[in-house]
């Protein structure tokens, strides 16, 4: 019995009794026995220490996609802060010496280079010392026995000797919750990163990595990919979102480098970069490489607080979904939690009475459930449970199990569920739904009649028939949005929660919903159409400041988003409606807008059309300059706002005596401050619309008819009564803000933003 309280497996006594395995002195049954101790104290020394060893091929990775290789790694200094047994240092110091000698020639002075510019930190004195043992190997494989390594057996949290003296941090840092760890909790907790959450020991150690960088500096750590979507991770997400320093990232995905079951990420930072675009990798488990997938911007993968990995087009849907403001048409909820299932769950109840059908729906599995409750989920009576001989013994006999550590009178109704979910909603028709898919064969949905339970995974609630929601989950499509999500699990699956599976339903039945509403969107050619009656009711009613002009297509454009948001949403504007405009305050002054969308009858987004008929080169600045001041106005106050912006081309330019003196085009040079436009960041330029539409309109030709005034500029329109149609400005290149010619798919673009508000 002695064996059990071996200290260590270096120490003098185990080196005997291994000594004496090894010449069989000992049944077999003993050694057996030693092995797993040893494997037991392995696995408390990296749930303690954080201490999992780096395979030389993502070293190589690592260190590749840091930049740390070519002739610009001299003289510069690089630190692996968590070194371990040195798998990076061994590979840094190759590359080193290599470069070294290739560029002097010799490795006279490579000694003092490599003491000097590579540096290590490790806390545990074993891995310490293997590290030396590591260095000093491999130095005397490349004749450098001298070497003195400038390695430190310290604690990284508490060194601050190389901050600001970096130009790489490299590494696997150690991965430990929390709660595992001893004398280094209050270390730890003095790290802003890790202030929120059940914060893991290597999210501090990006802080210190950070820390420890001068500018330009690069850090590139392999991690839990955790830190992109958990509580715990949002300090450092904040701070990507601050500095924009982060560069790319490699997604290993489903693949465990490790034994542990850990689903990790290589990131790349770059001290003092701030640019908004990072370039996202999937991991190759067959050539051990990355591959290019995206470049992305933090405003794409950062979705509801949380960051997400996929192509541009799944980060739009994705993002969609998550943000889309829809009615509530199901509720998704988690099964019972009776903390005892052994005891409260079984096809062997020695009683009948209190029994209800349970499903587990990770299984699709039916058995009994012991349901001490009333039709509403209340707790029955205790005398009445313990009335019945059967179901007292029952409980009696399992008493010990369910008090747990608990005494009776600290746990009096240690005979009901450990918790009190799912229990309203027993005699509610419902759908049981497992959690953990890879395609549409491992979905297991069932239909959970009045009086079932459900345990063991997710059920859903609605008044839509459960039928249509079923055959809703079961697609690819749904498959693809559970695989965008990452959650990964091992062999291939991914795990979900109720929120993921309530607003993939909620968006798809409103999808649903809204059909007969999509089926009339307005199109391009019938927004033309729109325009020419606008055209003719400025030209042949009134001037050009005539509110006649305006109504045909304010309210074609208010009826059109109204259909989309559906009759929980209200859209004031002349020429629709009550044919009133409404305001929106602004955070300067309250402003009257076009077209005002509402939700509860507060303004939730505006709208802004203007249509230039005469004199465009005497007013461009001025209306550019007012479009980003109201734009400014109001979505400092945080409203989504959108700008129509429509021309004819070319445009008569009158004198004040109402004659034409020429006819203007609108050139690439009027259109260049809009294509800087379409370019800005709308998350930190408030002055930029979230989308604009530019309509750019063919006036008709008009051959050999002379059009001195406005009065032939009349009679012309109505001799040939031409119709409007979009210019040819397709070379112009616009970017993501700026949408040329195209009505529907500016819409599009609105009514998303819309719902996401």
């Amino acid at each position: 019995m002695a064996v059990l309280h071996i200290p260590h497996l270096s120490s003098p006594l185990t080196s005997l009794l291994l000594s004496c395995i090894t010449q069989a002195s000992f049944p077999k049954y003993f050694l057996i026995f030693v092995v797993r101790i040893k494997y037991t104290r392995m696995a408390s020394l990296v749930k303690h220490s954080g201490q999992v060893f780096t395979p030389e091929y993502l070293v190589r990775l690592i260190l590749d996609e840091a930049g740390y290789n070519g002739p610009g790694i001299l003289r510069k200094h690089c630190i692996d802060n968590s070194c371990g047994d040195g798998a990076f240092l061994l590979e840094i110091i190759r590359r080193y010496s290599s470069e070294y000698v290739r560029l002097h020639k010799s490795s006279e002075g490579l000694s003092d280079e490599l003491a000097t510019f590579i540096h290590g930190i490790e806390l545990d004195k074993s891995a310490f010392s293997c590290c030396l043992e590591n260095l000093k190997s491999l130095s005397a494989k490349l004749s450098l026995p001298d070497t003195k390594f400038h390695i430190l057996n310290q604690n990284a949290l508490s060194t601050s000797s190389f901050d600001g003296k970096m130009d790489f941090v490299v590494g696997n840092p150690p991965y430990v919750r929390v709660h595992n760890l001893d004398k280094s909790y209050s270390d730890v907790k003095k790290f802003s990163f890790a202030s929120d959450g059940m914060t893991d020991l290597y999210l501090v150690f990006f802080e210190l990595g950070f820390r420890m960088l001068k500018d330009g500096g690069r850090l590139c750590y392999i991690t839990p990919s955790s830190w992109l979507n958990s509580l715990a991770g949002n300090n450092l997400r904040n701070y990507i979102r601050h500095t924009h320093s982060l560069v790319s990232l490699i997604d290993l995905a489903h693949f465990q480098a490790f034994r542990a079951t850990t689903y990790t990420l290589i990131s790349l930072f770059v001290k003092g970069r701030e640019n908004d675009s990072l370039t996202y990798y999937s991991f190759d488990k067959t050539t051990l490489s990355k591959t290019f997938e995206a470049i992305l911007s933090i405003t794409d993968i950062d979705i509801k607080g949380a960051f997400y990995l996929a192509d541009n087009e799944t980060l739009h849907r994705l993002k969609t979904i998550c943000d889309a403001r829809v009615p509530k048409y199901v509720t998704v909820k988690n099964g019972f939690a009776t903390l005892a299932d052994k005891i409260f769950i079984s096809n062997q109840f020695p009683f009948d009475r209190f029994l209800i059908p349970v499903i587990k729906a990770s299984t699709g599995r039916w058995y009994q459930a012991f349901f001490p409750y009333d039709r509403h989920g209340r707790p029955l009576d205790k005398s009445l449970i313990f009335s019945n001989p059967e179901v007292a013994r029952y409980l009696e006999s399992n008493k010990e199990g369910l008090l747990k550590n608990d005494s009776e009178a600290e746990n009096p109704f240690w005979f009901l569920f450990g918790r009190t979910q799912a229990l309203k909603d027993v005699f509610s028709d419902k759908l049981a739904v497992n959690t953990t898919i890879k395609d549409i064969d491992s979905l297991k949905i069932n239909l959970t009649p009045a009086g079932s339970g459900i345990y063991s995974g997710l059920y859903i609630l609605s008044d839509i028939d459960l039928e249509a929601v079923t055959s809703i989950l079961k697609t690819t499509d749904f498959i693809k949005y559970i695989a965008s999500l990452k959650k990964y699990k091992s062999g291939g699956y991914y795990t979900f929660n109720s929120k993921d599976l309530e607003s993939y339903l909620n968006y798809h039945i409103h999808q649903l919903q809204m059909e007969p509403y999509n089926l009339h969107k307005t199109t391009n050619e019938d927004f033309l159409a729109k325009l020419t009656e606008s055209f003719v009711a400025y030209l042949c009613k009134g001037t050009s400041r005539s509110t006649d002009k305006l109504k045909a297509i304010h309210g074609t454009i208010a009826y059109d988003i109204k259909r989309r948001l559906g009759p929980d949403y209200e859209v004031c504007s002349q020429g629709y409606g009550n044919d009133k405009e409404d305001s929106i305050q602004g955070r300067y002054i309250s402003k009257k807008v076009d077209i005002t969308v509402k939700h509860q009858s507060k303004p939730v987004a505006g709208i802004a059309v203007k249509f230039v008929m005469r004199n465009y080169s005497q007013n461009s600045n001025n209306y550019f300059e007012n479009m980003l001041g109201e734009t400014a106005n109001i979505r400092c106050n945080n409203y989504p706002y959108f700008q129509i912006f429509i021309i004819l081309d070319p445009l008569p330019y009158y004198k004040k005596n109402n004659t034409i003196s020429k006819w203007e085009k609108f050139s690439d040079h009027n259109i260049s401050k809009y294509i800087t436009l379409s370019y800005d960041n709308t998350e930190s330029y408030f002055h930029t619309p979230n989308k604009t539409l530019i309509c750019v309109l063919n006036h008709p030709e008009r051959g050999d008819f002379e059009i001195k005034n406005h009065e032939d500029y009349i009679k012309y329109y109505k001799a040939n009564r031409p119709k409007l149609t979009f210019s040819a400005h397709d070379q112009i290149k616009f970017g993501p803000n700026v949408i040329l010619n195209d009505y529907e798919s500016f819409m599009d673009k609105v009514y998303h933003t819309i719902m996401a508000v």
